[in-house]
């Protein structure tokens, strides 16, 4: 892939205590009430993952995607805020938002699964894996004024369940990045409690439909 290879060196050069690396998981998980118990599909794992993250961390655009081990895929799964920007990205990259996919490299596995929030060095074009050009991601960027891109892996029990990905607008911010990283933890254990299910033999749910909200 295009790219790649730049994007795991940034990466690769962060520590657990790297500047970039700045909002550690939180530890207690269950200290909150858990906005996932109860849900039966994925499609509303997502929805309320999207909901919840964005009253956290107020105004924003957001995706989250569903990582699959047998495959080694990433795909987006659910968006919200994004408004013109999923028209506009079909027009100038051919790719629908929801669906896109890729293959997750091996390096980046590790740092996916360290389950922190952090800030994606590269920006669009290292958030896609290289798949765009540098410079049409770039442009893309200054168009839709997502100077910075953040990220959180849903990891659970050490296992990646997919990512949440997001850029502030005005009046948006971290305060509540703790309790994100929360959230981040709780859907990934709604997501293992799902396939599980659905390994054990249970009804499907939707599946990994792609959805907006």
């Amino acid at each position: 892939m295009a790219g790649t290879a730049g994007f795991w060196r940034a990466f690769s050069d962060l520590s657990p205590r790297a500047p970039r690396d700045i909002f550690p998981r939180s530890m207690h998980q269950t200290d909150r009430l858990n906005p996932f118990d109860g849900l039966t599909d994925c499609k509303a794992v997502w929805h309320t993952l999207l909901q919840r993250a964005q009253s956290l961390i107020g105004p924003s655009a957001l995706i989250a995607g569903a990582y699959e081990p047998p495959t080694g895929r990433l795909t987006v799964e659910a968006a919200l805020g994004l408004g013109s920007i999923m028209d506009e990205f079909l027009m100038l990259s051919g790719h629908q938002v929801l669906g896109w996919s890729a293959v997750v490299p091996d390096k980046a596995k590790p740092f996916l699964l360290s389950g922190r929030l952090h800030i994606v060095p590269g920006g669009l074009q290292d958030l896609v894996f290289g798949q765009l050009p540098r410079g049409l991601a770039r442009w893309l960027e200054e168009l839709w004024n997502v100077p910075t891109i953040y990220s959180i892996g849903l990891v659970h029990n050490g296992e990646l369940f997919g990512v949440l990905d997001f850029a502030l607008r005005e009046g948006g911010g971290l305060d509540r990045a703790e309790e994100l990283s929360t959230l981040a933890g709780q859907c990934a254990a709604a997501l293992a409690a799902l396939r599980a299910g659905n390994r054990n033999g249970m009804e499907p749910a939707v599946g990994l439909e792609p959805t907006t909200t």
